[in-house]
């Protein structure tokens, strides 16, 4: 209403009088907002992670395994797991109390190394047995039966290690015995170094941890057929579980009972050398050439008169040279240099 008789009243901007209805009706709700985000940030935690870094254990073991079974369960409710490949329980716990790792499998009985940090335990996953493997006929029930032997305890940072050591100072053993840090690594160190019998021994105590390692039955096998005992070997392979039937580690170790067959029967080298040389274009004599050659150690060079067969006659004995190169390439580890060179040297040809 006008304050003057007579005058029309003055009507007030619509826009402002909307705005300060809008103000009116937002502000309770902003305020309210402001308070639940003060109050969350004040007595709520921060949201999980969606990235967990998880020590594990040494590509040989069963934690390993175990973390990449769980890897993929937590991949199915959004969780990227980062496996770590440790030395073991020991390693693992350094990893928790320094920050470098979320969560980890940690053998009982293992001390943290620093009682500063506080770690918790998740739960028990399974009873995990220390056991003793010895070659003897002779039935040993005492710790003192150990002395003057060589015993293998685990690499260093592995929890087997820490309760081996613990356990033989506890017997005052451990200045009568020689330990030896022995795993899948140290069973290939034997296997390269001649070792077989030692390697086979230390391949079965793994499997006899985790059956189903399939590093482990491949490595058991190449000891035995170095060993020279070939129907032991595929003995061994036919006999691995189902599930790791298909694994890279038995594919090669089916190629290398194969190729440890051929090397049975195979001619002496100098006089097929002397063959090839009489007569290049005599393939069958270069084929015998590359198994004897094979079977003497020299792959790279049986590799190499292999491709030069195929370079002269891809098709010889249907494709012989071929089927060859792959049997030595599922042999070798992936990552070795004369398998990376020898296939890219074939698949040149092929595409040639």
């Amino acid at each position: 209403m006008s304050s003057q008789p007579g005058k029309p009243a003055k009507l007030e901007d619509p826009k402002a009088v909307l705005n300060r209805e809008l103000w009116a009706v937002l502000t309770p709700g902003i305020i309210l907002t402001l308070i639940g985000f003060l109050l969350a940030f004040t007595f709520v935690g921060a949201p999980p992670p969606k990235t967990l870094r998880f020590a594990s254990g040494s590509s040989w073991g069963a934690y390993n395994r175990y973390a990449q079974m769980y890897k993929q369960e937590l991949a199915k409710e959004g969780l990227n797991v980062q496996v770590l490949e440790t030395k073991g329980s020991t390693e693992n716990l350094r990893l928790l109390v320094e920050g470098k790792a979320d969560i980890a499998f940690v053998q009982g009985g293992i001390v943290p190394p620093s009682a500063d940090v506080e770690l918790v335990s998740l739960g028990s996953v399974y009873f995990e047995p220390l056991w003793l493997f010895i070659r003897s006929d002779v039935p040993q029930s005492r710790f003192s039966q150990l002395e003057g032997k060589r015993i293998a305890i685990g690499p260093e940072g592995s929890g087997t290690r820490a309760v081996a050591l613990e356990l033989l100072e506890d017997a005052e053993v451990i200045d009568q015995v020689m330990t030896v840090d022995a795993g899948g690594e140290a069973a290939e160190q034997m296997l390269e170094e001649g070792a077989a019998v030692d390697a086979a021994q230390t391949f079965s105590a793994i499997l006899g941890e985790d059956p189903a390692h399939a590093g482990a039955y491949g490595g058991l096998v190449r000891a035995h057929i170095a060993m020279g005992e070939i129907d032991k070997a595929e003995a061994i392979l036919n006999g691995a579980p189902a599930e790791i039937s298909k694994t890279a580690e038995l594919e090669a170790a089916h190629a290398q009972i194969e190729l440890a067959r051929q090397a049975a029967d195979a001619g002496p080298v100098a006089e097929l050398e002397a063959a090839v040389e009489a007569d290049p274009a005599n393939l069958q004599a270069r084929f015998d050439l590359a198994q004897a050659l094979y079977a003497s150690g020299k792959t790279e060079e049986a590799v190499a008169e292999l491709l030069e067969l195929f370079r002269r006659d891809r098709e010889w004995n249907d494709g012989a040279a071929k089927q060859q190169l792959f049997t030595i390439f599922e042999a070798l580890a992936p990552n070795d240099p004369i398998a990376l060179t020898g296939r890219r040297k074939l698949s040149s040809m092929i595409l040639a």
